[in-house]
């Protein structure tokens, strides 16, 4: 058996496989990046204690950042928003490209789904500038009685 019938053999199982690892190894490298910042910050704070300087707020701050949950860092209405007019820019070219390719199949439907996702998105953002808005309304006058 040469090398070129055993690369055949093994192709097929060889590409899902390299497909599957990339992911993975992307997120073992965020983790890792992570914790090399947190270690690297903690340090510098460790420092700045151990001579007696004060700890600036924005170190303070990039801490609590690190260790928020990353559903909690940078949510915003506006945020949202952004994510949801790409998700829905994605479902949509997604949705055209299939049905340009193949009408008459049901590949089109792959693109409604981050369709779908955008517009769910987007109603969440709209939603919740409305209630901030309500939140902070401005204070009501009050009509004195009659002294």
């Amino acid at each position: 058996m040469d090398a070129g019938t055993t690369l055949k053999h093994i192709a097929p199982f060889l590409i899902p496989m390299v497909a599957l690892a990339i992911p993975i190894v992307a997120i073992i490298w965020s983790y890792r990046s992570r914790m090399h910042q947190s270690t690297l910050l903690h340090e510098t704070i460790r420092h700045l204690s151990d001579h007696g300087h004060p700890i600036p707020q924005s170190l303070l701050d990039q801490l609590k950042q690190l260790h928020m949950p990353k559903s909690e860092r940078n949510w915003s209405p506006k945020s949202s928003m952004r994510v949801g007019v790409m998700h829905i820019a994605v479902g949509a070219a997604l949705t055209l490209f299939f049905l340009a390719m193949r009408p008459d199949d049901w590949l089109w439907a792959i693109g409604v789904i981050p369709l779908f996702i955008g517009i769910g998105l987007v109603f969440i953002a709209l939603t919740e500038s409305k209630s901030a808005l309500h939140a902070v309304s401005p204070p009501s006058k009050q009509v004195d009685g009659a002294n």
